[in-house]
């Protein structure tokens, strides 16, 4: 199992701590109505395809504040149990729009039809195949972390997982003990250098230390735990 052996791959595969809620809702596609007139103009106003602008398919436009990776053109929403932002067999999907009871639980998973879909699809356009006034299933994902209070350890060590390209430099998982994030608070320290704060914001953290460096880990919230993990040989 490599370096970090069964530590790093705990950190790798689908593990405990982690739920993802999926909303749905029955709506329209988004568009940028570029003449502002209320409507959509097929060749004119910009609808994001995953052939045309190379964007996430299943991810609609509201799930990123910059816009650039989602797409207009949505699929059948799915709950995304391996977080790999592809639709695979076996993944839970509902069409609440078609086939309701056909579509739980089957592979009758339909894509996208790389055309709009919505009530601002004009009846002319419909007709000549330009647009669809059919609605969509709209959706919203978001995922939960909750971290356990004790870190991933192999061998009551953090799991070295590199080799750095910097001579004397090694490089160690960081990671509570199902291979998520740590804990909210949770600080660590490398030697005399000033303590890291864990924010959660990476579900996978990765620091370096030097030969006979002391890696500390101080678990300030919620376990009030302090924890002297690792002497790199």
């Amino acid at each position: 199992l490599g370096l970090a052996g069964q530590a790093l791959y705990t950190c790798q595969s689908e593990r405990a701590g982690r739920s993802t809620i999926l909303a749905t809702a029955v709506g329209n596609e988004s568009y940028k109505d570029q003449n502002t007139d209320g409507i959509y103009n097929p060749g004119i106003d910009i609808f994001k395809t995953s052939t045309d602008y190379k964007c996430k398919p299943s991810a609609p436009i509201s799930s990123y504040e910059s816009n650039t990776e989602a797409c207009d053109d949505l699929p059948e929403a799915y709950l995304d149990t391996n977080e790999n932002g592809l639709h695979e067999t076996g993944e839970y999907f509902l069409n609440f729009i078609t086939d309701t009871a056909n579509d739980v639980g089957t592979d009758n998973y339909s894509l996208n039809n790389g055309l709009y879909n919505g009530v601002f699809c004009q009846l002319a356009d419909e007709q000549d195949g330009l647009c669809s006034r059919a609605p969509v299933s709209i959706r919203k994902e978001h995922l939960v972390i909750m971290s356990c209070d004790e870190p991933l350890l192999e061998n009551s060590r953090l799991p070295k997982i590199a080799v750095s390209d910097i001579p004397g430099e090694n490089l160690y998982a960081v990671a509570d003990c199902h291979g998520n994030s740590l804990p909210l608070g949770t600080t660590i320290t490398v030697g005399e250098n000033a303590a890291i704060t864990v924010n959660n914001k990476y579900d996978y953290n990765v620091i370096s230390a030097a030969p006979m460096t002391t890696v500390k880990l101080s678990v300030t919230e919620p376990a009030k735990k302090e924890f002297i993990l690792l002497t790199a040989p």
